[in-house]
């Protein structure tokens, strides 16, 4: 997933029409010069220090392009992300949309050049208007999350469109999740079907974890779960970092037998190629002592490496382990900050737990209104314990009016969601209850 961003007031991409990547920019905006070159030069032979220095110095642009790559990747040379910086450059300069793409990344990235997300977004736009697919995609994924442009999910799925029409795999997956949600787009998921099966065939693993998980579920598609798995091996095969998602089919024995160690390995594959999901379920694992010694700290550390590379669940996993004490100091007050990082990254199970903290008046000042929004986030997340938790606040009148039809109708929903502290409880309540 990438972003985009903008260079000086270069208006967004208004010249291409949805399903085409155009080479023309919008009236007035920036633009990629036509790629200018001298009488005598040609593109050089990728990887041929000699060859491409002389053609970038008669100004052929791709050739500076080359120069670049050779640069960020060290083919042949030092590994010199600002000498790379310098010949992306030249070659955007000069008419190349890819050196406008690719400088775009480090911008992004701030590697070599300083991190600029509104240059990022620019170039990456300049990119786009010179017909780079890439670049759509990226700019696209800028204006899904706000990064650097104004957020625009409409925009994004028209930048997607063009990237995924330009022969972009990611960018229709990218357009499919769009579709999934409902965000930016009409909900359709048989047209989310559609695209993450066009990007699983192009080469997308991520198009194909989609695709596995719409089987796995039955969303838009028959529920297939061997089908499935099917996809989720096509998509580890393809990216180790994503071997997590074949990993938990492997722990629930779904589609395939029962297999913790199998699972263990997986995560662990996933976890070493840089997928926070997967280090957190193998965080679990030895959280657990499942296929492996129980470890706390180690299991802490793997929820941290999760929850710094951005996956919420680990955050409020890790927040967990904070609060009681496991492979960690005890500390309420930063279980709290992390619960509320899981929380407002969208992750229920975080609320919850942060509810608990303001009920109590552990780690922060005792709220039992901002429980009560806590445990409403919760709730309407499918959490029974949070619904459970609200409807005793109801019956009580604490931190909310006193309503007992409405604390009844949470009881209710905790429930029928099986929250497995009031088995007893829930088989008395008219509707919910075994059948008598």
């Amino acid at each position: 997933m990438v972003a985009c961003m903008a260079l000086l007031s270069v208006s967004v991409l208004t010249s291409c029409s949805a399903g085409t990547v155009t080479q023309r920019a919008p009236t007035g905006a920036a633009s990629v010069e036509p790629a200018r070159a001298g009488p005598a030069t040609r593109e050089c032979n990728p990887g041929d220090l000699q060859d491409c220095t002389g053609q970038c110095d008669l100004g052929h642009a791709p050739s500076c392009n080359h120069l670049g790559e050779m640069y960020r990747t060290g083919l042949g040379v030092t590994q010199d992300d600002a000498r790379a910086a310098g010949f992306y450059r030249l070659a955007c300069e000069r008419g190349s949309p890819a050196g406008c793409g690719n400088l775009g990344h480090l911008h992004r990235d701030g590697r070599g050049v300083a991190a600029n997300l509104e240059r990022a977004a620019e170039l990456f736009r300049l990119a786009c208007n010179g017909g780079d697919a890439d670049g759509c995609n990226v700019l696209g994924t800028f204006h899904q999350n706000g990064e650097g442009v104004a957020r625009d999910e409409a925009r994004a799925a028209k930048l997607y469109r063009l990237a995924c029409n330009g022969g972009n795999a990611t960018a229709c997956a990218n357009l499919g999740a769009l579709y999934q949600a409902g965000e930016g787009v009409a909900l359709r998921p048989a047209r989310a079907a559609a695209l993450f099966r066009r990007a699983c065939d192009g080469g997308s693993a991520e198009g194909c974890v989609n695709l596995g998980t719409i089987h796995q579920y039955g969303q838009g598609v028959p529920q297939d779960v061997a089908r499935a798995v099917e996809l989720y091996r096509r998509a580890c095969d393809t990216e180790t970092a994503l071997c997590a998602y074949l990993g938990t089919m492997y722990a629930n024995g779904d589609g395939v037998p029962q297999d913790d160690q199998r699972a263990f390995e997986l995560y662990q594959r996933a976890c070493e190629d840089g997928s926070a999901r997967g280090c957190s379920l193998l965080g679990s694992m030895y959280s657990s002592g499942t296929s492996v010694a129980q470890d706390p700290q180690r299991a802490a550390e793997l929820h941290r490496r999760a929850c710094e590379g951005g996956y919420v669940i680990g955050c409020g996993t890790l927040g967990v382990a904070y609060e009681h004490g496991r492979g960690v100091p005890q500390d309420e007050q930063h279980a709290a900050e992390l619960y509320l990082r899981a929380c407002e990254g969208g992750a229920p199970l975080g609320c919850d737990s942060l509810g608990d903290l303001y009920s109590q008046g552990r780690g922060v000042a005792q709220d039992p209104q901002r429980a009560a929004e806590l445990y409403e986030l919760g709730c309407d997340g499918g959490v029974g314990r949070a619904c459970m938790s609200l409807s005793e606040l109801y019956a009580a009148g604490n931190g909310v009016p006193r309503d007992l039809a409405r604390a009844l109708e949470l009881l209710k929903a905790g429930c029928r969601l099986q929250h497995p502290d009031a088995p007893g409880m829930c088989d008395l309540l008219p509707g919910v209850g075994p059948a008598r």
